[in-house]
């Protein structure tokens, strides 16, 4: 039966009726990818990465395992996405929908996007890229994976460097040989600890780069780590989660010191 999907759904309807302060900064909306952000064991889970995330965020995951497409698009439609406000929504969805064409994938993807501007005209929404199935040598899985570069390269049209961003992490998972790398994904759709903190500092990348009216391959994102700029900014004005740079400056001293002692850990300490 169905009771499974429906103890989910009413786990993150839950979530959402319990939270304190409902005015967010972050919420990561869609399937089983965004579920397990919430989990933790050897090997598997984002727990750490997403503590990091939150730490100086107020946060919310609605993920639910084994979602297609359809239903992900249902929960955005029918009450999931109320209750509060989010500076940011993240959305990951469709690893269900393999055997749809990329036509139909995107299009589905694009309804989803649509769904919660509407529902949040405040957010901007960061679209997550498809993630590879395993070994490119594998018949079945070559095959996909093909697949999955048509998708992302027709999800890519969807950022408008404005209020929606298009982020894809996929090719980090990939070996030369085009394997999957077993120490960031290693089994199917699973994500490793390493793989959710890259996936993590890919996400702050974007939201930090996107506080700046700067153009789509202009961004953080596509920017080294060690070319992130170390002079920050302050303003009584600004937010300790923004950039940190003149156009988006942090709030207070603490906030400054805190991400100048994140980047140089980020960095390896140089």
């Amino acid at each position: 039966g169905f009771d499974w999907w429906v103890e989910q759904i009413a786990t993150n309807r839950k979530a959402v009726a319990e939270l304190k302060d409902r005015d967010l900064d972050l919420v990561l909306f869609g399937a089983a990818l965004v579920k397990n952000w919430t989990r933790q064991s050897k090997g598997f889970g984002g727990g750490a990465a997403l503590a990091e995330l939150f730490r100086d965020r107020k946060g919310l995951v609605l993920g639910l395992d084994e979602d297609r497409m359809e239903s992900t698009l249902w929960r955005a439609a029918n009450g999931e996405l109320e209750g509060f406000t989010a500076k940011w929504i993240v959305v990951s969805a469709g690893e269900r929908n393999w055997y749809d064409t990329p036509e139909d994938l995107a299009k589905g993807y694009g309804e989803i996007v649509k769904t919660v501007r509407a529902k949040h005209p405040e957010s901007k929404v960061i679209v997550m890229g498809m993630f590879p199935q395993g070994s490119w040598r594998s018949p079945v899985n070559g095959e996909l994976n093909v697949q999955q570069r048509a998708v992302n390269a027709l999800l890519k049209k969807l950022d408008d460097g404005k209020t929606v961003f298009f982020l894809d992490v996929s090719d980090r998972l990939r070996l030369e040989n085009g394997d999957t790398d077993p120490t960031m994904m290693p089994k199917d759709i699973h994500p490793s600890p390493k793989m959710f903190d890259y996936w993590r500092r890919e996400l702050e990348r974007v939201m930090h780069g996107a506080q700046l009216t700067m153009a789509p391959d202009q961004r953080w994102r596509n920017l080294p780590w060690d070319d992130v700029p170390t002079l920050l900014y302050v303003s009584p004005t600004g937010d300790d989660a923004a950039a940190g740079m003149k156009a988006a400056p942090l709030r207070t001293l603490a906030g400054a010191r805190d991400r100048l002692r994140r980047l140089r850990a980020e960095n390896g300490g140089e």
